[in-house]
């Protein structure tokens, strides 16, 4: 007997949380919100099975319902963020990352968009001229007021934009901080058309930021490459002329490594 082969499926396997898992792949951009009857059909589960592990769900906070159907919560996309972790994806890109922040001698970083705001997951400043503001990897911001956030939200059907605009927190941190969700959809929208989204002063005095989509060799969207610089140097003009083609470049040099 080889002690080290796996043990066999019957003595591992959890046939529990395995339906529960099915359950969470039942929901999608073709199915946003189901009721028992329906998640019991698509994960092929009996309905008295689907409806405990819908409000199993529930009390845990992955999902919300209004009584008669179901839906995903933001949590869920921690389930997400951990397989980014897992798979080092910081590590891999560090080295473009590096490369380009020497390249613009500007503040660089990676982020993905988590429900109502995006989260830092690579980084690179080493060759930047100081900027007040730093996030940090792992560190969270509300989409509303960043470039990055606008950018990744023009990923999305403009009713699932309108969606997570309502449920967002819209905070005032400088004088130019856009607050009407209105305003903010017309530039949600401006940003798909342009492929980029700038902000100008709008999270800090004097952070002026711009971003581009990084896309997997499949050519789905699954982050935002950053650039974050000063007023002092930087203005809306250097950023779509100068600093935007660049990040575009390196964003061409990752697509191989995005699967």
């Amino acid at each position: 007997m080889n002690e080290n082969a796996p043990p066999s499926k019957g003595k591992v396997f959890v046939e529990a949380f395995a339906r529960g898992l099915r359950v969470i792949e039942a929901f999608g951009s073709d199915a946003r919100r189901l009721s028992v009857a329906q998640v019991a059909k698509r994960a092929d589960i009996d309905r008295a099975v689907a409806r405990r592990l819908l409000y199993t769900l529930l009390e845990l906070g992955y999902l919300k319902t209004d009584g008669k159907q179901f839906e995903l919560t933001p949590l869920v996309l921690r389930l997400g963020f951990s397989f980014i972790s897992s798979v080092d994806l910081g590590g891999r890109i560090q080295p473009y990352l590096d490369q380009l922040s020497q390249r613009v001698q500007e503040s660089v970083s990676v982020t993905v968009l988590m429900g109502t705001e995006i989260t830092y997951v690579a980084r690179s400043d080493g060759a930047a001229r100081p900027v007040n503001f730093v996030a940090l990897t792992g560190s969270s911001l509300p989409v509303s007021a960043t470039s990055s956030g606008r950018l990744l939200l023009s990923t999305l059907p403009d009713e699932e934009v309108e969606k997570v605009l309502r449920e967002a927190p819209i905070v005032k941190y400088t004088p130019s901080t856009v607050l009407d969700r209105n305003e903010l959809l017309k530039i949600v929208q401006q940003s798909r058309i342009d492929g980029w989204a700038v902000v100008e002063e709008e999270l800090e005095i004097g952070l002026v930021s711009g971003s581009v989509l990084l896309r997997s060799r499949s050519g789905v969207d699954v982050a935002a490459l950053n650039v974050s610089s000063h007023r002092s140097r930087s203005d809306r003009r250097r950023m779509v002329e100068d600093l935007i083609p660049q990040l575009r470049q390196t964003a061409d040099s990752l697509q191989e490594l995005l699967l």
